[in-house]
């Protein structure tokens, strides 16, 4: 058995996108179900999730590559509706932030607020969100851990 090595900071693991299209920078992903550092573009809000991309990851029908994806701390992330300031975030059907509802898999709560949907990624309409463990709003508003 070979161990692995991380050699980036503790927040960022290295991640490769095993879809044919690209993942643009601030999307949330989801694991791959076929390889250990994979990953796909987020596209429901009951999925699980494995960070938010940093930069652009190529999918196969550019070459794929390995790239960055941050699993805590602050992330910005493309938001996908109105945000405010303490919003549990999940993702909607194209990776961008939305507030999460009953059912729904958290993967942050919001530290900035977002006035409308954005589609490309800039500083400036991104919402700051830090990154936890996973967990589901119950019907009752609070939250259940799905994973440590």
């Amino acid at each position: 058995m070979t161990v692995r090595t991380i050699e980036q900071p503790s927040c960022f693991r290295s991640r490769h996108n095993t879809g044919a299209a690209d993942i643009i920078r601030g999307k949330i992903l989801t694991p791959s179900t076929s390889e250990v550092d994979g990953c796909a573009l987020a596209t429901s809000a009951t999925a699980s999730f494995c960070g938010v991309s940093v930069e652009t990851m190529q999918g196969s029908t550019n070459g794929v590559r390995t790239r960055s994806a941050q699993i805590s701390g602050v992330a910005a992330v493309i938001p996908g509706a109105q945000i405010a300031i303490g919003d549990k975030l999940t993702s909607d059907s194209t990776g961008r932030a939305v507030v999460a509802t009953t059912g729904d898999t958290v993967v942050g709560t919001a530290r900035t607020a977002a006035s409308a949907a954005v589609t490309t990624f800039s500083l400036e309409t991104a919402v700051e969100v830090e990154l936890g463990e996973q967990s589901q709003v119950a019907s009752s508003g609070s939250l259940r851990c799905l994973k440590m």
